[in-house]
This record gives C-alpha cells, sequence and structure tokens, in this order.
C-alpha cells in the first residue's frame, strides 16, 4: 500500500512538472526577441515596417496601416527635404538607405501610444537610432497614427 502510494504521488508530481514545462515553453514562444510578448498595436507598428522595408516608399499610398494624418506629414517632409536639398539620400522614417526588415522593440506605451523600435542588422551591433511610432485604436482597429523623424 505504501509503495502504491507513494507511486502515485510521483506519478502526479511527474505530470504537474511536464504540464507546467509545456504551458511555460508555449508562453515564451509568444514573446518578441526582447522578451516582452507583443500586443496588437506592436505587431502592426512591426507589420508595417517589414512591409515598408520590402515595398518601399510607394507602399505608403496603399496600406491601411496608418492614419491620413501620418500619410500627409509623410509627403509634406518629404517634399520639404527634397526643396531642401534637391535629392532624398535616404529612406524616410527609418533612416538610411538600406532599411532593416526586422526591427527589435524596445518600449511601449500603451497610456501615450508611443512604440519605439530599433532596426536589427545581422553582426552588426552598433547604437542605431530609435523610430517612434505612434498607435491609436480607430473603430476597434489599430493603426500607425504618427512619427517621430530623426533624419
Amino acid at each position: 500500500m505504501k509503495k502504491l502510494f507513494c507511486l502515485a504521488f510521483i506519478l502526479t508530481v511527474f505530470v504537474n512538472v511536464n504540464t507546467f514545462s509545456v504551458t511555460k515553453k508555449s508562453s515564451a514562444s509568444k514573446k518578441s526577441p526582447s522578451g516582452q510578448t507583443q500586443t496588437e498595436p506592436v505587431r502592426v507598428v512591426l507589420r508595417f515596417l517589414k512591409e515598408y522595408a520590402n515595398l518601399g516608399p510607394g507602399y505608403i499610398d496603399n496600406t491601411n496601416l496608418i492614419s491620413d494624418k501620418f500619410r500627409t506629414k509623410y509627403y509634406k517632409e518629404k517634399a520639404k527635404y527634397i526643396e531642401e536639398n534637391g535629392i532624398i539620400d535616404y529612406v524616410p522614417i527609418v533612416g538610411g538607405q538600406n532599411p532593416s526588415e526586422n526591427y527589435k522593440l524596445i518600449s511601449y506605451n500603451p497610456n501615450t501610444g508611443m512604440v519605439v523600435v530599433k532596426p536589427v542588422y545581422a553582426g552588426y551591433d552598433s547604437e542605431i537610432e530609435e523610430i517612434k511610432l505612434q498607435v491609436k485604436q480607430v473603430n476597434g482597429k489599430w493603426i500607425i497614427d504618427d512619427y517621430v523623424q530623426k533624419y
């Protein structure tokens, strides 16, 4: 009887430990590289940046991930830069000439809607400018409403 009780106890502990381990692994797989769980606003920002890097500036005209306010600001700043410099020699919003396709979440403030990310380049660990995009919810859908241009 004692052996049966011990066997039942060990089996119960083993099953509980394995269940905890499986649960822990599945929740860990939903985390971003920075270790933070990605919320919908963060996913919208990361999706926008990846698509923008792949599809280029013409993407701004066709995406539904940004507001009209964002689109208007983008074109005004782009026109002003071209007027002042005669040419645009960087990719607006993300900067540089070869934008990254991957970004690391630095922070997300749900009170202000500010999402801060950094581009990730393989084999390059230097300090890179942060990209700040502000999100808001419109009719239940998250969109990017503003950005902070550093270039």
